[in-house]
């Protein structure tokens, strides 16, 4: 890409108070030229042909939202059954002997290969 797709010019952010453990959904429609994500994911999530500069919809981006709980963290990787379907592969972000922030009540961002879709998400409950 060229220098403007490589650097966050803006960064915005919101606020959610008593989220629940999971996964959310997140896309913009038609927002204005400030607003305007990028061309690449995640910043891509104009989900109209509105976008600045581009002459295709963006897509929703899905992002796991974790709430710290009172418990033990996760000390080990998933299951390896958990990523039988999915994109990601070992060692995961959910890795606690790697990763210190794997806390009670983390939520491991695995993502799905084409076709398949989650019933659920993996959550670090005390330990």
């Amino acid at each position: 890409g060229n220098d403007n797709d490589d650097k966050i010019v803006d960064w915005w952010y919101a606020e959610v108070n008593d989220a629940l453990p999971g996964t959310y959904r997140m896309e913009i429609t038609n927002a204005d030229q400030e607003l305007q994500p990028g061309q690449y994911p995640p910043c891509s999530m104009e989900i109209t042909h509105n976008r600045y500069g581009q002459q295709t919809a963006g897509a929703p981006v899905f992002m796991s939202v974790s709430v710290p709980q009172v418990g033990g963290a996760c000390t080990t990787d998933v299951p390896s059954a958990s990523l039988t379907n999915a994109i990601t592969s070992f060692p995961t972000p959910c890795d606690g002997s790697r990763h210190s922030y794997t806390v009670s009540g983390f939520v491991c961002p695995i993502e799905c290969a084409s076709g398949f879709a989650a019933v659920g998400h993996l959550q670090c409950v005390d330990g």
